[in-house]
């Protein structure tokens, strides 16, 4: 009897060994293969790692859960030659609130002036080797990606890769990569948007005036459009950290970063720009030209922390016709190797925004022409308001070093305006000058305006 029951337990416990296994087996595959969703191969651990994990292997990036969507289950290809638009735009409309579109690794052909357009409250994840390449096409405009008046919406990882090199047309620069219009509380990050024969991404109001707000770009990458990298033309809390935008060359301003309203009615409040990367660019890394709502009452309010440049045409650039209220506060930058001024300050009304500007970092300004370093005057054929002079800037603690023998930078800073205009509230306080430029004594246009704080 004791034998027996001894046996019998043996017999039991080896039978729930064997039920615990399976079951954790199943698990296993429930959280990989999802009993029946595509399986994912070992690209897909590639996967940005921005949204939350349903289920993840080791530490390695999240893989697509059961509240994921994979397009290719609607039928997308990702072959590189397939047109997968109609697949994806299918499984974007059948995603539900919060759901996840997913693309596996894969080169997704998309037809841009059709678009695929994002509804609120999904998110759009792309593996690191997800390719959205735009089919060349002859429009003046397009944009692979539309976020046009929805909320709650993130994209992130991929590639977006813009027809340029293969464009049809001639005529147009609004080929964008991502288009976003009065649209709220959106998140791209990790995302890459090059070759565009506009801008990697837009911001923008609807036509009914309705600006885009709480529209966050992180860890963004663009090279090579056309346009601009980024434009931002009307929005309110606009955040852009971390990104890296380079050669951008075609058209006109071709800046990295270009702020610039269309008309009276948009709106550049609490704009944040930090930790952002430009270089090679044809125009400005980043230019701001606000002139287009000259008059408002809405104050502007724009940030720019720890800009580093190299090689664009200027380092910065702020064009401002008119009389803004607000301010523009720019911190830490780095200007290096600019083909012109490291930066250029045009038409700035004294009564206009103020311009604050702290703790430049300066080197080898004017590779292409002789010049100097900080340029602030009035464009000659930009007539004054009401007889207002050029003001309403500080500098504060600027490095100016120009290495090279003979020196390319004639002057660390030249000021000019219409002579009998009154220039106000302009200031360069504590400029320290290294370099070749010890040797060169001030310009008198700049004298007047040069400080030092007494030790």
């Amino acid at each position: 009897m004791n034998l027996r029951r001894k046996s019998s337990t043996k017999t039991g416990l080896y039978a729930l060994i064997v039920v615990l296994v399976l079951a954790v087996s199943g698990i296993l595959l429930w959280g990989v293969n999802g009993f029946g969703r595509t399986p994912v191969n070992a690209d897909a651990k590639k996967a940005v790692r921005t949204i939350p994990p349903t289920v993840a292997v080791g530490d390695g990036p999240p893989l697509p859960g059961p509240n994921s969507i994979n397009v290719q289950n609607y039928g997308a290809k990702g072959d590189g030659k397939s047109n997968d638009t109609e697949a994806i735009q299918a499984a974007i409309n059948a995603a539900g609130k919060g759901k996840i579109v997913y693309f596996p690794p894969g080169d997704y052909q998309i037809d841009a002036v059709r678009s695929l357009h994002l509804k609120s409250d999904t998110t759009l994840q792309l593996s690191a080797d997800t390719i959205l390449r735009a089919i060349p096409n002859a429009a003046s405009r397009y944009a692979i990606l539309t976020v046009t008046s929805v909320e709650n919406v993130q994209i992130t990882g991929g590639v977006l890769i813009g027809d340029r090199h293969k464009h049809f047309g001639l005529s147009g620069e609004w080929g964008m990569g991502i288009r976003i219009v009065g649209a709220k509380n959106v998140e791209i990050q990790g995302t890459t948007c090059n070759d565009f024969w506009g801008d990697g991404i837009y911001i923008g109001e609807t036509t009914g005036g309705i600006p885009s707000e709480n529209i966050r770009i992180i860890d963004f990458r663009a090279d090579g459009n056309r346009r601009q990298g980024i434009s931002l033309i009307s929005g309110r809390n606009i955040e852009i950290a971390g990104s890296r935008i380079t050669n951008t060359q075609g058209t006109a301003p071709a800046a990295g970063i270009d702020i610039e309203p269309n008309q009276p009615r948009n709106v550049l409040e609490n704009i944040r720009i930090r930790d952002l990367y430009t270089a090679g660019n044809q125009g400005a890394g980043v230019l701001i030209n606000p002139g287009a709502i000259s008059g408002t009452r809405i104050p502007i309010n724009i940030a720019i922390v720890n800009h580093q440049d190299e090689n664009s045409d200027r380092g910065m650039q702020i064009s401002s016709k008119g009389i803004i209220p607000g301010r523009v506060a720019i911190e830490n930058p780095q200007w290096r190797n600019a083909r012109r001024n490291a930066i250029a300050i045009q038409s700035h009304d004294y009564r206009s925004f103020q311009i604050n500007i702290q703790r430049a970092m300066i080197t080898d300004a004017n590779q292409a022409s002789q010049g100097a370093a900080i340029d602030i005057y009035r464009l000659k054929n930009t007539q004054p308001m009401e007889n207002g002079g050029i003001g309403n800037v500080r500098i504060d603690s600027p490095v100016i070093a120009d290495t090279r023998d003979p020196t390319r930078t004639m002057a660390a800073f030249s000021i000019w305006d219409i002579p009998g205009l009154e220039i106000r509230n302009l200031a360069i306080i504590n400029p320290v000058l290294r370099g070749n430029l010890t040797k060169l004594l001030l310009q008198n246009d700049a004298r007047t305006f040069v400080q030092y704080s007494q030790p």
